[in-house]
């Protein structure tokens, strides 16, 4: 149960563990356009994991990828990736996007689509 003192008693859904040792640090309320509530809290979590340093990677395993302007992508093996033409699908997803926007939300005709 999340107790806040000037809204209510909010039951949550606990994703992860917190530690009965560690405090809260922040706590984010979001509401959704559905009406429903969401809790997302940060725990200061003194056992760090320790990250990996690069000793422990092998140089041969490493792939580095770029973004670049004429080809959509271009790795370290010289692999060039070109750029998807999504015209077809955006014109579908704008269209299917003004139907959904004319529908009452959450009416039989809205969850039906």
């Amino acid at each position: 149960m999340l107790s806040l003192s000037k809204l209510a008693d909010i039951p949550i859904e606990c994703h992860r563990q917190i530690p009965d040792d560690e405090t809260a640090k922040e706590v984010t309320l979001k509401k959704e356009p559905t009406g429903e509530w969401y809790a997302s809290l940060v725990v200061d979590d003194k056992d760090e994991p320790a990250k990996p340093s690069l000793e422990d990677v092998d140089a041969e395993d490493m792939v580095g990828i770029d973004v670049g302007i004429l080809k959509y992508a271009h790795d370290t093996d010289g692999t060039a990736v070109g750029s998807l033409d999504l015209s077809d699908e955006r014109d579908r997803l704008e269209r299917e996007q003004r139907n959904l926007s004319r529908k009452e939300h959450r009416s039989n005709n809205w969850l039906s689509c």
